[in-house]
């Protein structure tokens, strides 16, 4: 059964990435070409366990968090990578995806329990502080992410003006404030 509402709400989201693309686009002659190259060059990186997963690599089958199943249309053309939720092996698995693809945009999604809005960060904290174990088995409690890093690191999007517009496509979207310090944060 395929929830119309949902589907319609993707097809949005994504004229809405190639609004912002084509509105953001470089300068004439840039190496970067024309925004739907740029599209097509994008990432979307997601925690499986939390969101989706392609049934098999390379296969136009996916399953959703709760055993839905569903089919990537072969229009579909945004690579993805399946992090691990494990603060050992998420980044590297996140830096080996953009080494391979090289995208122009990379988009990272998780999953907060209990928030009813699409929710962009406007800041990362550095620190682990997991309330619960991660995949490994391994639970952080007040460390760093990056040793003798900064305390934070804001977001350089115009985080309200895209929330602005998410809204105006019908979506439920908010400000989030922090992304929290489970393995998202990291």
């Amino acid at each position: 059964d395929l929830n119309v509402a949902a589907a319609q709400a993707v097809l949005r989201v994504a004229r809405d990435l190639q609004r912002i693309l084509r509105d953001a686009a470089p300068p004439a002659g840039s190496a970067s070409g024309p925004p739907e190259e740029r599209f097509l060059r994008a990432l979307l990186a997601a925690f499986p366990d939390r969101v989706a997963r392609r049934r098999e690599r390379g296969s136009d089958r996916a399953v959703m968090v709760g055993g839905r199943g569903l089919r990537l249309g072969a229009e579909s053309v945004v690579h993805t990578a399946e992090l691990p939720t494990s603060y050992a092996h998420s980044a590297k698995v996140l830096r080996a995806a953009i080494e391979k693809v090289k995208p122009d945009i990379v988009l990272c999604v998780g999953q907060a329990g209990g928030r009813t809005e699409l929710s962009l960060e406007r800041v990362a904290i550095n620190v682990q502080d997991a309330r619960i174990r991660d995949n490994d088995g391994k639970q952080p409690i007040d460390r760093p992410v990056v040793k003798d890093g900064p305390a934070a690191h804001f977001s350089t999007l115009p985080i309200r003006a895209c929330v602005a517009e998410m809204r105006k496509a019908g979506l439920p979207a908010a400000v989030s404030n922090t992304a929290g310090t489970f393995v998202c944060n990291h």
